[in-house]
C-alpha cells in the first residue's frame, strides 16, 4: 500500500470517528429521545385512578401519570447535560448565548416546582419546559455531528407515521363509537361529573364531543396539527431541487403526505396556516438558490431577516390586528388568542419577576381577562406569552432565545440552498453507512413498547393495530429519512422549525406535556450550525460546562427533591382507588345480571367474599351487602386519599376526591342514623379544602360552596350552613368575576334561605353578566334560567 492510499484510509477513519457518536454519547441522546418519544404516543393523566369516579367505574391507569411525567423530565434534563459534556470533550461546545438565555428560565420554572416542598400543578407544567429548553440546546449542538442530526431527524420524523395512523382511528372509528355511547349514557355521563344538564359546562361538553377532529396523543387538535404542518414542511423541502442536488421525491413525498394526512385529520386551520408558512419558507430557499442571488447580498439579507423574524411576529401582528377589529369580523377564535395575549400583558405587569408561575395562568386569567371572551383558558395560546406571564422577566429572556432560533433555523435554511456542497466535518458519510440503525430502532421501538404497557388497562383491538402498524411504518420512514444528506435534513428541520414557531405563537403545543418535548427536539435541530468547530472557544467551552452542571442540578435536584413526593402521591391515589375498585366491579356486575346470570353470580361471590356473609339475588340481601361493603372500602379509601392529599401538597384535584369520599361516607352514616358521625365527617370534609387556602382559587371556593349547600340538604346543619355556602359562592365569585355560575350557585341558596331582597340583587347582577355571554350562547343563561332571574329581580 502506497503512502497516498495509507493517508486517505486514514483520513476517512478519523473523518467517520468525527462524524459518529461514541457509545457514551448514543446513550446520552436516547436519553432523549426515549422520554420524548414516549409522551408523544402516551396520552397524559393528570390526576391518575380519579379523574373519574372509580366508586362508579374502573378505569384504572390511563397514561403517564405526573410522576412518570415528572421522571422523563428529569432523565431528559440529565441527559441532555451529560450530552453537553460529551460532546464538549470532542470539541463540539455550546453557543454561550443559547445557554445564558435559557437558565433563568429554566431555573424559575424549577423553583416554582420544588418551593415549599414541591407543587404537582407547577412541576407537571413547569419541567417540561425546563426539559425542553435543555434539549433544544443540546440538539442544536449535538446536531452538528451528522449521525447525531441523521438520528435526530429520522426519530422526530419517523414517529408522526404513528400519529397519522392514530388521527386516522380517532376519526374514523373511536369518534362515531363515542358519540353513540355518550347519547345512550348522557344523563349518567353529565351526573358523574357533577353537572346539571343545561349547565354551561354540560352543553360545552357535549359541544366539544360531538367534534369529529384527530388529537393523537395530545388531547387537542392544534399540537398534532402543528406536527403534522412541520412533517408535510420537512418532506417538500425534500424534494424540492437544489443547486447541485436533485430532489429526494420518493422519500419526500411519502413524509409530506404523512404530514398532510394529520393536518387534514385535525381539522384545525392553524394547521394549514403553518403549513403555508413552511412552503413560503422553501420558496424564499428556491429564490436564495439562484445563482444570480450570489451578488445580491443585501437583498439575500433581507429575506433571511424577514423570514426569521417575520415567523415569530407576523402571527402576533395579525392577532393583535384582528383583536382591534372587535366584532366588525364574525370569526372569534383568533379574536379570542388577541384577548389571551392581552390578559397575558397585564398578568405580567402585575407579576413582572417571577411571573405566576407554570401553572398559574389559569387562575390569574379569571381576573385579568376580557369579561366578552366566555372561555377559560389555562394558557394565552401563545409561546412568548406563555414564558412572560409564567416565568416574568426570566421567561421573557427565554422569548429572546425563541426570536434566535427562528433567525438562526432562516439562516440554516440559506445555508443549504446556497452551497452546492456542505463542506464539513460534519456532513460527510451521507450514505447510511454512517448510520446507526440499532439506535434509531432503539428510540421508536422502546418507548411504544412503554406506551402499551402503560395503557394496557384501555387496551384495545384498535389501539393494538395503531402501535403495531404504526411503530412499523415509523421505522420505515425513520431508516428512509436517515440516508437523506445532511444539506437536505438542515434545509427541511429549518423550514418545518419556522412552521412551528409561527403557529406556536397562537397556540399551545411548545407548553403542553405531551408535545413539548416534539417541539423543541425539532426547534434545536432546524437551528443546528453547520460546523463542528462553531464556538470552539474558552467561551464556548465554559459555558458547556455551565450548562452541563446547570441541567445535572436542575434535573437531578427536582429528581432528588420533588420525584418522591410526588411518587408517594400517585402510588395513595392508586392504593385509594384499589380499595374501592370492587364496589365498581360489583356495581357492573349486577347490572348485567338481568341479562347475564353469571355476571349475577360473579357479583354475589364478590359481595359475599367483601363481607363474610352469603349473598342472595333477593335486594333485601343486596343492599345491606353493598351498603356494609360501601362502609368499609371507602373508609380505607378516605384514609389512602388522606395521605395523597399530605402529599400532594394543595392539590385541589386531591382535596375534592378526598372530601367527596369523605361527604359520601357521611351520607352512610345518615342512612344507618348516626347524625353525629355524619357531622363530624362532613365537618372533616370542608376542613381539607379550606387549609389550602394559600392555594385558594375559584373552583376550591366553589367546591366549599358547594359541601355547605349538601350539608344543609342532609339536615346536618341549619342556616348556618347557607351562610357558609354564600360566602363561599360569594369568594369563588371575586376570583372568576365574569362566570355565571358562582352568581346562579349563591342566587339558589339566597332563594332557599329566604332572602328575597339579596336574591334580588344577584339576579340583576346575573342579568347584566348573561349580556358578556354574548359571543358564545352556551356560555350564557338557558331560558328558564334568565326568565327566573328576571321574575327575581322584577324585570318586566
Amino acid at each position: 500500500m502506497s503512502e497516498t492510499q495509507h493517508a486517505d484510509g486514514q483520513n476517512k477513519i478519523e473523518m467517520r470517528e468525527s462524524s459518529s457518536l461514541s457509545s457514551a454519547e448514543a446513550l446520552a441522546l436516547l436519553a432523549i429521545l426515549i422520554p420524548v418519544i414516549l409522551r408523544t404516543v402516551v396520552s397524559i393523566d393528570p390526576f391518575p385512578f380519579w379523574s373519574a369516579n372509580p366508586l362508579e367505574s374502573w378505569i384504572g391507569l390511563t397514561g403517564l401519570s405526573p410522576a412518570a411525567i415528572l421522571a422523563c423530565d428529569c432523565i431528559t434534563v440529565v441527559g441532555a447535560g451529560v450530552l453537553m459534556w460529551l460532546l464538549a470533550r470532542r470539541g463540539v461546545v455550546m453557543q454561550a448565548w443559547q445557554v445564558a438565555l435559557a437558565l433563568p428560565a429554566m431555573m424559575v420554572a424549577a423553583w416554582w416546582g420544588v418551593r415549599q416542598g414541591g407543587s404537582v400543578d407547577h412541576l407537571g407544567a413547569g419541567m417540561p419546559w425546563v426539559a425542553g429548553l435543555a434539549s433544544a440546546i443540546v440538539a442544536s449542538t449535538a446536531a452538528r455531528v451528522p449521525q447525531a442530526r441523521r438520528v435526530i431527524a429520522a426519530v422526530v420524523i419517523g414517529i408522526s407515521a404513528m400519529l397519522a395512523l392514530k388521527a386516522g382511528m380517532q376519526v374514523f372509528v373511536e369518534h362515531p363509537t363515542l358519540v353513540r355511547d355518550f347519547k345512550a349514557n348522557r344523563e349518567a355521563i353529565f351526573a358523574a361529573n357533577g353537572w346539571l344538564p343545561d349547565s354551561s359546562m354540560a352543553r360545552a361538553y357535549e359541544r366539544r364531543v360531538m367534534q369529529s377532529e384527530a388529537t393523537g396523543w395530545f388531547g387537542l387538535a392544534n399540537p398534532i396539527a402543528t406536527v403534522g404542518a412541520a412533517v408535510c414542511v420537512f418532506g417538500l423541502a425534500l424534494m424540492m431541487p437544489l443547486r447541485g442536488e436533485k430532489g429526494r421525491l420518493g422519500v419526500g413525498m411519502m413524509i409530506a403526505g404523512v404530514g398532510a394526512v394529520i393536518v387534514a385529520l385535525a381539522g384545525a386551520k392553524g394547521g394549514i396556516a403553518a403549513a403555508l408558512v413552511g412552503c413560503a419558507v422553501i420558496g424564499i430557499a428556491l429564490i436564495l438558490g439562484r445563482p444570480a442571488m450570489a451578488a445580491r447580498k443585501k437583498f439575500a439579507g433581507f429575506l433571511m431577516l424577514a423570514g426569521g423574524l417575520g415567523a415569530v411576529v407576523m402571527p402576533l401582528v395579525l392577532v393583535l390586528a384582528r383583536g382591534v377589529a372587535g366584532e366588525r369580523f364574525g370569526e372569534l377564535s383568533i379574536w379570542f388568542r388577541a384577548m389571551y395575549i392581552e390578559a397575558a400583558l397585564r398578568i405580567f405587569g402585575q407579576h413582572p419577576w417571577i411571573g405566576v408561575g407554570p401553572a398559574g395562568f389559569k387562575d390569574a386569567y379569571l381576573l385579568a381577562k376580557n369579561p366578552l371572551n366566555p372561555e377559560e383558558v389555562s394558557s394565552p395560546h401563545s409561546l412568548l406569552a406563555d414564558l412572560g406571564a409564567g416565568l416574568g422577566v426570566a421567561g421573557l429572556i427565554a422569548g429572546v432565545l425563541v426570536v434566535f432560533f427562528a433567525l438562526m433555523a432562516m439562516a440554516r435554511v440559506h445555508d443549504a440552498a446556497t452551497i452546492e456542497s456542505v463542506q464539513e466535518t460534519t456532513t460527510q458519510l451521507d450514505d447510511e453507512e454512517g448510520v446507526d440503525r440499532r439506535l434509531i430502532a432503539a428510540a421508536l421501538v422502546t418507548p411504544v413498547l412503554i406506551g402499551a404497557y402503560l395503557e394496557r388497562d384501555i387496551a384495545t383491538v384498535e389501539n393494538l393495530v395503531v402501535r403495531v402498524v404504526g411503530l412499523a411504518a415509523a421505522v420505515l420512514v425513520a431508516v428512509q429519512l436517515a440516508s437523506v444528506s445532511g444539506r437536505r435534513i438542515m434545509l427541511g428541520a429549518g423550514a418545518a422549525t419556522l412552521a412551528m414557531i409561527a403557529h406556536a405563537q397562537i397556540e399551545m403545543t411548545p407548553v403542553l406535556s405531551g408535545s413539548s418535548g416534539w417541539f423543541w427536539l425539532m426547534v434545536g435541530l432546524g437551528a443546528a450550525t453547520t460546523a463542528t468547530s462553531a464556538g470552539a472557544c474558552r467561551l464556548g467551552k465554559t459555558w458547556s460546562v455551565v450548562g452541563t452542571l446547570v441541567c445535572v442540578f436542575v434535573g437531578g435536584g427536582v429528581a432528588a427533591a420533588a420525584l418522591p413526593g410526588v411518587m408517594r402521591w400517585n402510588s395513595a391515589l392508586r392504593d385509594a382507588a384499589l380499595e374501592v375498585r370492587p364496589l365498581a366491579d360489583v356495581k357492573a356486575l349486577l347490572q348485567q345480571g338481568a341479562r347475564d346470570p353469571i355476571a349475577m353470580q360473579d357479583g354475589l361471590r364478590i359481595l359475599s367474599q367483601a363481607t363474610g356473609k352469603p349473598v342472595t339475588a333477593d335486594p333485601k340481601s343486596i343492599k345491606p351487602a353493598i351498603d356494609a361493603m360501601l362502609e368499609s372500602a371507602t373508609d380505607r379509601a378516605s384514609r389512602a386519599l388522606m395521605r395523597a392529599r399530605n402529599e400532594g401538597d394543595g392539590h385541589y384535584g386531591t382535596a375534592r376526591a378526598y372530601s367527596q369520599l369523605l361527604m359520601f361516607r357521611a351520607e352512610l352514616a345518615i342512612e344507618r342514623g348516626d347524625k353525629t358521625g355524619a357531622k363530624a365527617l362532613a365537618d372533616q370534609a370542608i376542613d381539607v379544602v379550606k387549609e389550602e387556602a394559600a392555594t385558594s382559587n375559584a373552583a376550591r371556593f366553589g367546591w366549599i360552596g358547594t359541601l355547605w349547600v349538601e350539608r344543609a340538604k342532609r339536615g346536618l346543619d341549619g342556616k348556618e350552613a347557607l351562610t357558609e355556602a354564600d360566602r363561599a359562592f360569594e369568594a369563588s365569585g371575586k376570583l372568576d368575576p365574569w362566570s355565571l355560575n358562582p352568581l346562579l350557585r349563591q342566587i339558589e341558596v339566597a332563594k332557599n334561605a329566604g332572602e328575597d331582597a339579596k336574591a334580588a340583587v344577584l339576579s340583576k347582577r346575573g342579568l347584566e353578566l348573561h349580556n358578556w355571554t354574548r359571543l358564545d350562547p352556551l356560555k350564557g343563561l338557558t331560558p328558564p334560567q334568565k326568565a327566573e332571574l328576571e321574575r327575581l329581580a322584577g324585570v318586566k
